[in-house]
């Protein structure tokens, strides 16, 4: 942790030795990039979730006959959908098998694809993606996932049974699981999204596949088995067209979870190899973080802290890869779950209502020699207005507190009165200071009336504004 003082803050924003660097920052609005798990609000340009219960096997009513009618779960969904259209893009689950924690629903579905050859199922989603496909015109809002944590135990042991094995041991990454996963699940759904994207739109691509999200992807031994499984090629016995053909080449958006928030990852090298391995490659278009966050950090009073945490090293990472709103993406699972002050809700709807929907311009960022390197800053700068700047104090892995006394802020452009508030995020709740700034040799002292922590355990976020505010 890390006990910023006035002095502290004056000397941590400073932004003159370069240690991140985005020289175009995002071009889109920032919110674009972020998602939020089940409910539309303003600093997420995605819902994801929506639809769950209401697509795949939910709509089998036996002999064929797909429950799709008025009055069905599924007309509810495209109610929901017109609503949320208009303003954001949804990631719906496919059904099937999910995330393969009901081992009744497991054998059904495994079931039904062995006996007819997928063909019920690939009907199914056909139908379901074309109905939907009316809603979207040029299919571009729509995000179709296959499959939930498709490397869990819950995956692993319940396909393991499925199977047939005498003895599963419920273990994470199993590479023997690939096979059914892909053969029975992903395979014949993406002939039916590719039959829906031809009778929808007259083209086979229209519709975005989002492969099932991987766990754990701080483990290298998930990221290994997502490299298998991009790399697998598809017997086709439930999908002859796809025979031969790699995962890679059937899938848009690669979906991640909780990589960026794992302290025990280099998160950054990790990825940019998936970068580097993947982006581009066959059909790839897109890596996402599908779920950060997470209950359980939320329940614990850190969601606050932990999404300004993740915000900001996506944020950075987005830039200097010149990703776009399509190639990247963060959905928060859990962002409304906490004590009161503590939720992710909480500091990222404050950068909201400071920054609005602004494209962002990342400052290179400098800390002076002596500043603890378990801290990290990120600033940026609104593109819709140069007036307005955020810097994000987060720390590594640091468990002890880590004390400076300043924070200095290059000008970099900007002249006159600068001021603004400092907010402190922590299991504690949603703390609040002024802050001041004092000029100095082309560049500002910032401080505030009282020390801060930031650390394991909190994050603060100074929104300033040149002129006052």
């Amino acid at each position: 942790m890390m006990k910023i003082t006035p002095i502290l803050i004056a000397f941590l924003i400073v932004l003159c030795v370069p240690i991140r660097t985005m020289a175009a920052g995002l071009g889109a609005p920032w919110t674009s990039y972020f998602g939020a798990q089940d409910s539309r609000v303003p600093w997420a340009e995605t819902v994801r979730g929506t639809g769950r219960g209401s697509t795949g096997l939910a709509l089998l009513r036996g002999a064929g006959d797909l429950d799709m009618g008025q009055g069905s779960r599924f007309a509810a969904l495209e109610k929901e959908l017109v609503q949320l259209l208009g303003s954001r893009d949804v990631i719906i689950p496919v059904g099937g098998l999910l995330a393969a924690r009901d081992q009744d629903q497991v054998n059904q579905y495994m079931d039904m694809i062995r006996l007819d050859g997928g063909k019920q199922w690939e009907e199914l989603v056909a139908r379901q993606a074309v109905r939907l496909a009316k809603l979207s015109p040029h299919g571009e809002k729509i995000y179709w996932q296959i499959g939930n944590e498709i490397n869990s135990v819950h995956y692993m042991t319940a396909l393991g049974r499925w199977s047939g094995k005498s003895a599963v041991v419920p273990q994470h990454d199993d590479s023997s699981v690939l096979p059914l996963y892909v053969e029975y699940f992903l395979a014949p759904t993406v002939e039916g999204l590719t039959a829906a994207s031809r009778e929808a739109f007259g083209s086979e691509k229209k519709i975005n596949i989002v492969l099932g999200t991987i766990a754990g992807a701080g483990r290298p031994s998930s990221r290994k088995w997502l490299d298998e499984l991009l790399s697998y090629r598809i017997k086709g016995d439930f999908a002859k067209s796809l025979q031969g053909r790699r995962v890679a080449d059937v899938i848009n958006i690669i979906g991640i979870h909780y990589l960026v928030s794992a302290d025990r990852t280099p998160w950054q090298e990790a990825l940019d190899d998936l970068d580097r391995k993947w982006m581009g490659q066959g059909s790839v278009t897109g890596i996402w973080a599908t779920e950060e966050l997470g209950a359980k950090l939320a329940q614990a009073g850190l969601g606050a802290a932990a999404a300004l945490r993740v915000a900001a090293r996506y944020l950075h990472w987005w830039g200097v890869h010149s990703y776009t709103p399509k190639q990247g993406r963060c959905n928060f699972w859990g962002w409304q779950i906490g004590p009161a002050g503590t939720t992710a809700q909480e500091s990222m709807q404050t950068l909201y209502n400071f920054l609005g929907d602004a494209p962002l311009t990342e400052l290179s960022q400098s800390v002076l020699p002596e500043m603890d390197p378990r801290v990290e800053m990120y600033a940026f700068q609104s593109k819709s207005d140069p007036s307005k700047r955020v810097i994000i104090a987060i720390s590594g892995a640091n468990k002890e507190p880590v004390t400076t006394r300043g924070l200095t802020m290059k000008a970099l452009g900007w002249q006159g009165t600068v001021g603004g508030t400092l907010h402190v995020f922590s299991a504690g709740g949603h703390e609040q200071q002024p802050l001041t700034a004092r000029w100095d040799r082309d560049a500002y002292v910032l401080s505030a009336p009282n020390g801060i922590t930031v650390g394991k355990r909190s994050a603060a976020l100074l929104l300033l504004s040149r002129n006052g505010g």
